[in-house]
C-alpha cells in the first residue's frame, strides 16, 4: 500500500504491524525439543568418552566419569519431566466439564 507523507511530500510503503521484526519467542514444544536434543548430545558424548577411554585415547577416568554422570542426570531429569507431563495430562483428562 502506497502512502504519501504530507509534510515532505514523499511516497513510501506502509507495512502492516504484523510484519515488524520481533524476536522469535520459543514455545513450549521448541523448548522441550531442544532439551531432548541436549539430553541426546550428553548421552552421545558419554558414549564417545567411554569408547575413547576404553581404546586408550583418553587416560583421564575423572573426565569420563563426569561426562557419564552428566548424561545420566540429564536423562533422569528428562524422565522426571516426562512423568510429570503424563501425570498432568491424565489429571486434565479426568476433569469433568
Amino acid at each position: 500500500m502506497k502512502v504519501v507523507d504530507t509534510v515532505t511530500a514523499t511516497s513510501g510503503t506502509l507495512e502492516p504491524a504484523t510484519s515488524r521484526q520481533q524476536p522469535k519467542q520459543r514455545g513450549f514444544v521448541d523448548t522441550l525439543a531442544q532439551a531432548i536434543r541436549q539430553v541426546d548430545q550428553n548421552i552421545k558424548a558419554a558414549d564417545r568418552a567411554s569408547e575413547a577411554f576404553a581404546s586408550g585415547a583418553n587416560g583421564n577416568i575423572h573426565e569420563v566419569m563426569i561426562i557419564t554422570e552428566k548424561a545420566e542426570l540429564s536423562f533422569r531429569l528428562a524422565s522426571a519431566v516426562r512423568n510429570k507431563l503424563l501425570e498432568a495430562y491424565r489429571e486434565i483428562m479426568r476433569m469433568q466439564v
